[in-house]
C-alpha cells in the first residue's frame, strides 16, 4: 500500500518495503518533481507496521526549494527518533542525517521570530555525561540552512530568549534534583549562551555536585576521536567543575561556539561535535 502526496511542487509517495519472513515493513519515501532527479529515502522500522513523518518546509531563504524531512524510529532504549532532511541545490540532492532521543512527532521546526526557521534538537551529548539518563538534562541546539548547508546556529542572538528559559528551568532542577549533576551541567551550558557562566558557576558552588565516584565523561587531548581516543591522549577527571568545565569547551559552550561553526577538523573555536555529517543521495 502506497500514498502519494503532493506539495510545494513535489510528490510525496510513501511505501512499505516488504519485510523478509518475521520481519516488520519498512518505511521508504520517495520523491520527484520540480525537475530534480528522483530521490529515495529507506527510513528505520521499530513497529509491526511501517510508521513515518514528512516535514516539507523552507528552512532556508536563499533557496527556492523547501527542505524534505523524513522521520523514522529505529528503536532501541532511549533512542532513536532519525530524521533524513533533503535539500534541492542547484539540481541535485543534499542528504545530512539528525537524530534525537525524542518521540515521533518531536516538534523538530523552531521559529526564533522573523521567519527564519530553524531545526532544534536535545544536544545527546549531554546523555549519561553527568547523570542517569532520567537526570539528564539535554540544552536545545539550533540548525539553520544557509545556502544549501546545515549550521549549527545554537549561539546566534535570536535563540537568547528560548536558552534563557531553558536555563530558568535547569537551575531549579540543578539546585533542588536528585541527580544534580544532569541539571547543573545544562544549567551551566545555557548560562554560558547567555552570558551569564560566572553567576551560574556561583549558583551551582551551592549545591552538593557528584564526587569522583561518578563516572565523569573522560577527556580527549586530540581531536579527532572518530575511532575513540589513543590511551596517551586521555584526560580523566577528579572532579565535577573540572569535568563540566573541559566538556563545555569541548562542546563549543564556554567559550561560546560562533554561529555558522566550521565543519572543518580545526576551527578558531572548540568544534561543536553535533554538527550532522552530510550523508550520500540514494
Amino acid at each position: 500500500m502506497s500514498r502519494t502526496y503532493a506539495s510545494r511542487g513535489f510528490s510525496l509517495t510513501l511505501t512499505a518495503a516488504v519485510a523478509p519472513e518475521g520481519g516488520s515493513p519498512t518505511p521508504v519515501l520517495r520523491i520527484a518533481g520540480r525537475g530534480a532527479p528522483p530521490l529515495e529515502l529507506v527510513g528505520d522500522q521499530a513497529y509491526e507496521d511501517a510508521a513515518a513523518t514528512v516535514v516539507v518546509a523552507q528552512l532556508d531563504a536563499a533557496n527556492t526549494s523547501p527542505q524534505i524531512i523524513f522521520e523514522t524510529y529505529s528503536g532501541g532504549a532511549h533512542c532513536c527518533d532519525n530524521f533524513v532532511v533533503s535539500s534541492l541545490v542547484r539540481g541535485r540532492w543534499r542528504v545530512q542525517k539528525l537524530s534525537c532521543d525524542c518521540e515521533m512527532g518531536h516538534d523538530l521546526i523552531v521559529d526564533p521570530g522573523r521567519g527564519r526557521l530553524a531545526i532544534g534538537l536535545p544536544d545527546k551529548n549531554f546523555d549519561y555525561a553527568f547523570a542517569s539518563h532520567a537526570g539528564s538534562i539535554m540544552p536545545m541546539r539550533f540548525y539553520a540552512f544557509r545556502s544549501g548547508s546545515l549550521w549549527d546556529v545554537t549561539s546566534a542572538r535570536e535563540f537568547l530568549t528560548l536558552h534563557a528559559a531553558e536555563m530558568a528551568r535547569e537551575r531549579t532542577i540543578c539546585l533542588t534534583g536528585i541527580e544534580p549533576g544532569g541539571g547543573c551541567a545544562a544549567y551551566l551550558a545555557e548560562a554560558s549562551l547567555v552570558g551569564e557562566a560566572a553567576k551560574a558557576w556561583a549558583v551551582v558552588g551551592k549545591r552538593n555536585l557528584p564526587s569522583a565516584d561518578w563516572s565523569f565523561p573522560s577527556g580527549c587531548e586530540g581531536d579527532d576521536t572518530s575511532h575513540g581516543c589513543p590511551k596517551a591522549e586521555q584526560i580523566e577527571f577528579k572532579s565535577f567543575a573540572g569535568a563540566v568545565r573541559w566538556f563545555l569547551w569541548r562542546h563549543g559552550y564556554d567559550p561560546v561556539a560562533e554561529p555558522f561553526a566550521c565543519g572543518r577538523p580545526h576551527c578558531l573555536v572548540p568544534r561543536p561535535l553535533t554538527l550532522p555529517p552530510l550523508i550520500p543521495a540514494a
